[in-house]
């Protein structure tokens, strides 16, 4: 299956771009389309196509795709459109067969290991984070955010400046649910990191236990000592569990708004170490001495008391400097997010068994996330 993923960027890239595109060429099944106005010189491999142009041209781009007057002041706002990707540039995913929107703060690991046969079934949609997330590429779900369920209109949404989060759970993620089309999720695969500072946790964490390959239960969670690993094409998480080393593979590594420190990682690196906010090339060994992993994983220079204090500042500023239409959105997506997750709680504490949807192959848990759908109870 031909996969082609689009990620319009205007601006500089991040000071790690040249570790995504590595990361990049490892994985030549699938295309990357970049849209953008950073002329810089990168080494690009042969999967990533480059289509440079300026902001001014892209929102032409995009309001010829529709007819009512869009809002595109600021390349942010591009993230709203991202489920109309597949509308906005249908003239180049002509060959493919599914496209898909990501972020540039990504690493990727092995995609055809996690994608492969899950393309092969005939998906309609797989994942559910704005870093990545795949669309069958047919007028059906090209179309799919025009439909109801979203607790925002999309006509509302591409004509007002503010922020919807539209490409999020509230979002396009309510509307596939809604209209009940052939849905994949599964957040085991992937180490979407909490933002800016502190230790590398992975945000959403599933506690059910599920079989791997070798019929072990597995379940993910973090771990207080936890650092990642890059190395030819995969991503690993290192990490200390009861005294001992542990080691597990994620298709991706997103670092969500984290400013990092590349160090001196070759531009031909054939691995690195991610520790919190840096990268590093040292000579860290395949699997580190708990010690090392120790002193590694606690490398953030935030106590971690000034740690949650940051964050709260940062969230605080944010809503400080919002318009007053910004903070009404903000509040209405914190309602419904709020009323599904204890919708979820609610359900899981009082229906015993599994509850698992047909028509989307997945098993909805605790909190309104979701987990694989082996049985784990025998």
């Amino acid at each position: 299956m031909k996969t082609a993923l689009i990620i319009p960027y205007f601006g500089k890239f991040p000071n790690y771009f040249y570790l995504h595109l590595i990361s990049i060429r490892h994985n030549p099944d699938f295309t990357w389309f970049f849209f953008t106005d950073d002329y810089t010189e990168y080494d690009y491999p042969p999967n990533a196509k480059v289509f440079y142009m300026s902001f001014d041209e892209m929102r032409s781009l995009v309001q010829s795709k529709f007819d009512f007057p869009i809002a595109l002041e600021r390349p942010y706002k591009l993230c709203d459109f991202k489920p109309a990707y597949g509308h906005i540039f249908a003239e180049y995913l002509k060959e493919y067969d599914y496209w898909g929107h990501c972020d540039l703060d990504v690493i990727w690991g092995d995609l055809n290991k996690y994608l492969k046969d899950k393309l092969a079934e005939d998906y309609d949609l797989l994942y559910r984070e704005g870093a990545l997330r795949l669309y069958k590429n047919d007028d059906n779900i090209n179309q799919l955010y025009k439909k109801e369920g979203s607790i925002f209109n999309y006509k509302k949404v591409f004509s007002h400046k503010e922020n919807y989060s539209f490409d999020e759970e509230l979002g396009i993620q309510r509307i596939a649910e809604r209209n009940r089309i052939k849905l994949y999720v599964n957040d085991n695969d992937v180490a979407d990191i909490d933002a800016f500072v502190g230790p590398l946790y992975i945000r959403r964490v599933c506690k059910k236990r599920w079989k791997d390959e070798a019929g072990i239960f597995r379940s993910i969670k973090n771990y207080k000592n936890q650092i990642f690993r890059w190395e030819n094409g995969k991503v690993y998480r290192i990490y200390i569990d009861n005294g001992l080393v542990g080691k597990d593979e994620f298709m991706y590594l997103h670092l969500l708004k984290r400013k990092m420190d590349i160090g001196m990682v070759s531009k031909n690196a054939e691995s690195f170490t991610v520790i919190p906010n840096k990268f590093i090339a040292e000579n860290v060994k395949e699997i580190p001495e708990i010690n090392e992993i120790e002193q590694l994983s606690n490398n953030s220079k935030m106590p971690s008391q000034e740690k949650f204090a940051h964050k709260l500042c940062r969230k605080l500023r944010r809503y400080k400097g919002m318009s007053k239409n910004s903070r009404r959105i903000t509040m209405k997506q914190r309602l419904y997010s709020e009323i599904f997750n204890c919708f979820g709680a609610f359900w899981n504490a009082n229906i015993k068994g599994k509850v698992e949807s047909s028509s989307r192959n997945i098993r909805k848990i605790q909190g309104g996330g979701y987990c694989n759908t082996v049985d784990d109870t025998k």
